[in-house]
């Protein structure tokens, strides 16, 4: 027997829920790092490190079965998120 469709609209809010909650958690990581960034004297931006963080997404992506474009467009929108994080908090 297959799940009713409000069962797997419950079990979708509980994903959400751990997606913002995991998206949270990597926001703090990030103030973190730009802490410590900015008590290296070290410039926010790291081109190069951000550019890995995609590249990993996408491999992380294709290993679960996702597009690894999806992947790399989700990995630069929490980039971005907490790039922004981190330089409200320097």
């Amino acid at each position: 027997m297959t799940r009713s469709i409000e069962a797997l609209r419950r079990e979708v809010e509980r994903v959400d829920r751990e997606i913002v909650r995991l998206v949270a958690e990597r926001v703090a990581l990030a103030r973190e790092i730009g802490a410590a960034k900015q008590a290296q004297d070290r410039a926010p931006l790291d081109a190069g490190r951000e550019a890995a963080v995609v590249r990993n997404g996408a491999a992380l992506g294709r290993e679960a079965g996702l597009d690894p474009e999806d992947a790399r467009d989700l990995f630069w929108l929490l980039i971005g998120i907490c790039r922004r994080a981190q330089v409200e908090n320097a």
